[in-house]
């Protein structure tokens, strides 16, 4: 049951006076008086069981401000009252009692927003109508069956009738052009300009704090929060963009970045200070401690010196100011004697973050950081897989002769949309707890050294497999090469989560040098015998097979990952040529390009020549025009290698190579090693035939193209011609590439009708 501050002693009075309760039909009544028949309730009202007046509040405030007019029998009014219920959400949002939100600064001009002169029955007003209110803006009328809207409120109670005009009871309050909008964050969020800003809300965990609704709750960043009402000093997107540019950041990775929180704090300033409230010389205490300073000339207003450029955009929690540069801030320089390294959080799941989880960061033995990533990953096109990953980064300093260690601390959650990479001074990935998919989690890494130099051979993959749904609990590794440790992983029962499933696994990702590599493996405390490991050079190839059978992983010695002297591969040399169809014949607007010597380890980067750039190893490209265009490639491997390569591209009037009137796609794919001299790099193929999905693939393919009912059989060849597999099948079919090597291979498919067609199939 709802109760009423006063209700006892309003009724009292209204019973004692003989005030009526309702409008009859032969109303003697000002609206003034027929307020009173919405806002009191009848004699013999039962609060048990009787619904409470609609109105009260509502019509106390239009009794308070505009009853001399309501009262007034020579003019006509349409009057639109919101509910008790529509009352109370304003009242929350303003973070208000009722009584308090009566006396709000603007409340005249919002209850002038409410009244239309002239009498309006429900039978009156027709879709699409203008009425123009006392406040002077136009309401919109919306005619949807029986139903009557009013500027996006309802009428639930029409025609209450008197003398001077009617009332009609919508279920939500108006709000006129330039009225505050629900909180400080919402009006930022509505403006262009301050999109960058808005994010830095975000991703500082502030938006809670500074919506209205939430004044309450417990803050992520700053413990209990402070009521407001709030004043934020909201620098521009270019304003924002300046700033970073000044201390080498992109602005992007500035409003990712650690130092964000501190900054979105340095603009808020807890209190309502409007321009009619700001004074020359004032001095406002930000969130962050340091002070704002206002300065008002005939020029304008400034903020510690920074130009206020729209002001007074209001809010029921405050106001926003927009300011042209961001009010003085400094980054601390995060610089040692091995220079600054990054860890990056990543997130592939769309639904929710990391939910608190977080990665702990160790410098000789010292908590520095407790880091978690609040970006949620893109899926632009609704298919609920990751078009992008979410990520954060965290910089710091680091000195020669520390020692780093990075801590998962699990906290709510699954953990396998996470994910984390440290990158050290140069950019070069020092560890990785990170795969494509991100299905595995994160894992801890510890001892690892500051000022290293580059590994030699790049990064292997350890891989913990088990097989009891128990896990790893109380077991670990410990990696060493030529007596220093690489990296000590334990698994203890504080960070470990329970496998769902009857086999479970997680790679971790270690760099290494020439020489010998040894694994030293602590046993799990229970179910050993079901746990193993694998590991793999960086190429992919298998070193180490622990993983036997009823059997517990052992310790592993002298270990080669890669031959001392070994070239790194970056190949970035492409072929440009025409698709074929299985006859011969060209396939117009179809181009394959062809990589060689293919290195998953190294990181591929596509310029098209038209503004169009890809990060994918093998994307499928449509061109809009015939060319020509100069096809780029850039392939680079940390800082072990890199190597670019260009090619002119285009095609003539009927889609073939080397002319200029239509547009074309281009379709990348591996070409196998650059030494392998071989005709497939010509070899036939067709683009609205014989398809593989996926490619490249790992562990199976499906046929596509082929007729449902379609018996058909199979060759899987290498780029010698050797014969690898044999398939059959019927219609589009699953095809196994289970104990298939990694590579470039040709499939021949033959069906009833002797027809032959051929596709390449790229195994990863």
């Amino acid at each position: 049951m709802k109760t009423f501050p006063f209700f006892p002693f309003i009724l009292a009075l209204l019973v004692a006076n003989g005030m009526p309760q309702s409008v009859n039909a032969q109303w003697s009544y000002t609206l003034d008086n027929a307020l009173d028949s919405i806002m009191y309730a009848p004699p013999g009202w039962d609060s048990e069981t009787d619904p409470p007046p609609c109105c009260f509040y509502s019509g106390y405030s239009f009794q308070e401000y505009y009853g001399d007019l309501l009262d007034n029998e020579d003019n006509n009014y349409t009057v639109f009252v919101p509910t008790t219920e529509a009352v109370e959400e304003v009242a929350a949002l303003m973070n208000l009692n009722l009584f308090d939100l009566a006396g709000f600064s603007d409340m005249s001009d919002a209850l002038g927003y409410h009244i239309v002169p002239g009498t309006y029955t429900a039978a009156d007003l027709e879709d699409g109508m203008a009425l123009t209110t006392l406040q002077g803006q136009s309401l919109d009328v919306n005619i949807d069956g029986t139903n009557v809207g009013i500027d996006g409120a309802w009428v639930v109670e029409a025609n209450i009738m008197a003398d001077n005009g009617v009332i009609h009871v919508i279920d939500a309050t108006l709000a006129p052009e330039g009225y505050p909008q629900a909180t400080v964050v919402t009006a930022i969020a509505g403006s262009p300009d301050h999109t960058l800003f808005e994010e830095g809300i975000f991703n500082a965990y502030l938006d809670g704090y500074l919506s209205a609704n939430a004044l309450e709750a417990e803050d992520d960043n700053n413990g209990d929060p402070t009521t407001g009402p709030y004043t934020v000093f909201a620098p521009t997107d270019a304003a924002m963009a300046a700033f970073a540019a000044s201390y080498g950041y992109n602005v992007a990775d500035f409003v990712a970045s650690q130092y964000i929180d501190e900054f979105v704090e340095r603009h808020v300033v807890i209190g309502y200070y409007n321009s009619g409230v700001l004074s020359d010389g004032q001095s406002l205490s930000a969130m962050n401690g340091q002070s704002v300073d206002i300065e008002i000339s005939a020029d304008g207003v400034t903020a510690s010196g920074s130009n206020v450029g729209a002001a007074d955009i209001l809010a029921y929690n405050g106001v926003v100011h927009s300011l042209d540069e961001v009010l003085p801030f400094d980054i601390p320089a995060a610089s040692g004697t091995c220079g600054t390294w990054t860890l990056e959080l990543y997130n592939s799941d769309i639904d929710q973050n990391w939910l608190g989880s977080t990665i702990d960061v160790f410098k000789n033995g010292i908590m520095i950081a407790e880091e978690t990533n609040n970006e949620i990953a893109e899926d632009n096109n609704g298919d609920y897989v990751p078009d992008a990953f979410g990520m954060s980064t965290f910089s710091f300093a680091v000195d020669e002769g520390d020692v780093l260690d990075f801590i998962f601390d699990q906290d709510g959650g699954s953990s396998f949309n996470c994910g984390y990479v440290v990158k050290n001074e140069s950019g070069f990935t020092v560890f990785s707890s990170f795969s494509s998919n991100l299905d595995e989690g994160p894992d801890n890494v510890m001892g690892l050294k500051a000022c290293g130099a580059e590994p030699t051979c790049g990064m292997i993959e350890v891989m913990f497999i088990d097989e009891s749904q128990e896990g790893w609990v109380g077991g670990g590794m410990t990696i060493s090469q030529g007596g220093n440790v690489q990296a000590s992983l334990n698994f203890g029962d504080f960070n470990y989560f329970e496998s769902l499933y009857p086999f479970w696994q997680m790679s971790t990702f270690i760099p290494v040098n020439e020489g010998e590599i040894d694994f030293i493996v602590s046993q799990p405390w229970e179910y050993a015998d079901l746990c193993g490991y694998l590991v793999k050079d960086p190429a992919g190839a298998l070193l180490v097979n622990q993983n036997i059978e009823f059997v517990a992983p052992e310790s592993t010695f002298g270990i080669t990952a890669c031959e001392a002297g070994a070239d790194v591969i970056c190949n970035a040399e492409f072929e440009v040529a025409q698709i074929t169809s299985p006859d011969g014949s060209p396939v117009p607007g179809a181009v394959q390009v062809s990589i060689f010597d293919y290195n998953p380890n190294a990181v591929y980067t596509w310029d098209f020549g038209d503004e169009g750039t890809s990060t994918d190893v093998f994307p499928t490209y449509q061109y809009s025009g015939p060319g020509p265009y100069t096809l780029c490639l850039n392939v680079t491997d940390g800082n072990l290698c890199s190597d670019s390569y260009c090619e002119p591209i285009s095609i003539d009037s009927l889609g073939i190579l080397n002319g200029f009137l239509s547009g074309f796609t281009i379709n990348i794919v591996d070409g196998g090693p650059s030494d392998v001299v071989s005709s497939v790099n010509n070899l036939t193929t067709s683009t609205n035939a014989l398809s593989v999905f996926p490619n490249p693939a790992q562990g199976q393919v499906t046929l596509v193209g082929m007729d449902p009912g379609a018996n058909w059989v199979g060759e899987l060849r290498g780029t010698d011609g050797r014969l690898v597999r044999r398939f059959n099948g019927v219609g589009r079919s699953p095809l196994s590439l289970d104990g298939v090597a990694e590579g470039l291979y040709i499939l021949n498919v033959v069906d009833g009708t002797s027809s032959s067609r051929t596709v390449r199939v790229i195994v990863q």
